[in-house]
């Protein structure tokens, strides 16, 4: 599904996230997707060793800890859009206590042009929903592991975010999980496709907005607010979410696994 999206300045808007010492903190939902992915991971792939493990838009590295914490790869190889998450993944490479090779990958996932060899798995976690042709990046992902490679994703789906984009006109189109199942069905082999629903709860709607902002999930687009749409997004915010503990945030998040056919 092809979208808009102005890769510069979701580099920008997580690259100022990643600085913020509060990001892990506050990108709670991040790190239950992680956990759960995993669990799902570990129910499919039946003790499967996974040597050589190649994880995308790895971040600050809020998937990366619970990997090294589940497997024991020999090689492990991160990517992200962000130079800046690389340090954040040595550091954790460093403190792991088992032997380790590992490299970092710096760029857009979608331009480049040559994948490493003999993958065992890759594992994203909340990435690729920031691509711009999904189909185009499975397709192409296809040609560059071999029969048999895992792979473990989470996305999110079209519910997600659902109070700040019913109130807010600038929004980041989801795709759904018939939409993703049908861009694998040729070349993957689905073992288990679902999506939830989570809620986090904030007391004002301006919470909601400095968690969108520290976490950087919304960074698609450069309008600066004025004094008056922020009231006019607060108060419509309040009106139509609000209840008597505060406001509300849906997340919808999908799991994935499956396999190269």
């Amino acid at each position: 599904m092809l979208q808009e999206i102005d890769k510069a300045l979701v580099k920008e808007r997580f690259k100022k996230s990643m600085s913020l010492t509060s990001y892990d903190k506050n990108a709670s939902v991040q790190s239950i997707m992680a956990e759960h992915l995993l669990k799902e991971l570990e129910l499919f792939s039946k003790g499967r060793s996974f040597k050589k493990i190649f994880e995308l838009g790895a971040g600050t590295g809020i998937l990366t800890r619970k990997i090294l914490s589940v497997y024991n790869p020999e090689i492990f190889i991160t990517n992200d859009l962000v130079e800046d998450s690389e340090k954040y993944i040595k550091s954790i490479i460093d403190s792991y206590s088992k032997p380790c090779r590992y490299d970092f990958i710096s760029g857009d996932i979608e331009k480049i042009t040559e994948y490493p060899k003999n993958i065992d798995l890759v594992i994203s976690n909340a990435t690729i929903q920031w691509l711009a042709d999904i189909k185009l990046f499975f397709r192409k992902l296809a040609a560059n592991i071999s029969k048999g490679t895992m792979i473990a994703f989470t996305t999110f789906g079209p519910d997600n975010l659902l109070e700040f984009n019913k109130v807010n006109s600038s929004r980041l189109k989801y795709t759904g999980i018939d939409d993703i199942r049908e861009m694998l069905k040729n070349e993957f082999e689905i073992y288990k496709i679902k999506d939830e629903h989570l809620k986090l709860e904030f007391d004002l709607p301006v919470g909601v907005l400095r968690h969108l902002r520290v976490t950087g999930v919304t960074g698609i687009s450069r309008i600066s607010w004025t004094k008056k749409q922020l009231e006019e997004f607060t108060m419509n915010y309040i009106k139509n979410f609000g209840s008597g503990n505060g406001v509300t945030l849906t997340y919808n998040p999908i799991y994935l696994i499956g396999k190269r056919k």
